[in-house]
């Protein structure tokens, strides 16, 4: 584990957790996307993702205008695992 401290804290906040749970079905959204399914403001989806970004839990790419989040394919196997066992509870 990178920061246990870190990525536990990340998992603190039941919004958080729900955008984790999403991704973990979809596999990757865009933040209008998580906006919609969440019923978030755009401030608050784009402020807990920058949470989980910086916590690196996920990772975003360009395509376009939009920018694409994901869990981070590089995530610790362990990490991985309980998002995994997390998302089916």
């Amino acid at each position: 584990m990178k920061d246990p401290v870190q990525f536990f804290k990340a998992l603190s906040d039941t919004t958080r957790l729900q955008i984790i749970a999403l991704l973990m079905w979809e596999k990757e959204l865009c933040v209008c996307d998580i906006e919609n399914v969440l019923d978030l403001s755009q401030s608050k989806a784009s402020r807990h993702l920058r949470y989980l970004l910086n916590s690196g839990i996920l990772t975003d790419k360009r395509k376009n205008v939009w920018i694409y989040y994901s869990i981070d394919k590089d995530l610790p196997v362990s990490e991985k695992n309980f998002l995994d066992l997390f998302s089916k509870t």
